[in-house]
């Protein structure tokens, strides 16, 4: 406990005791499971932030951010999402969270050649695929 007090680890979001694990930390804490010192701790200010799927309107501004972050990071630029690409991004329920969105832009970001991803190009249509794929898949 003293090193996450002393180097100052218990600054961290205390969204991340609740949302990095599916363990109901109030009752594991009543089982003995989990310290209670720890979860106090943790918990001071708690934050609740509701799933993606409650926050479509993020989505554009998310889908924007992260395209351009790992464009960046594979050496490549994109001007722009198309709109089909961004509705069908948009109208996805996303279980996986933002977790799989950034995973989903990482995938077409790395794949797609230094271009615009404009309507019907092989980076739109590559996107486009991945969220089909993952809406068609099993939540």
């Amino acid at each position: 406990m003293r090193l996450f007090v002393v180097r100052g680890y218990l600054g961290c979001d205390s969204r991340s005791t609740e949302n990095a694990t599916a363990v109901n930390l109030a009752a594991a804490i009543e089982d003995d499971l989990f310290r209670s010192d720890l979860y106090y701790r943790f918990s001071v200010f708690p934050i609740h932030v509701p799933p993606l799927r409650e926050r479509a309107e993020d989505i554009p501004l998310l889908v924007e951010y992260l395209t351009q972050r790992y464009a960046a990071k594979a050496g490549r630029k994109i001007t722009r999402v198309s709109r089909g690409t961004m509705d069908l991004l948009t109208a996805y329920s996303w279980p996986g969270n933002v977790r799989e969105l950034q995973n989903v832009i990482q995938r077409a970001a790395t794949t797609t050649p230094s271009s615009s991803s404009r309507p019907g190009s092989k980076a739109s249509r590559r996107a486009a695929t991945s969220a089909r794929q993952a809406s068609a898949a099993p939540a």
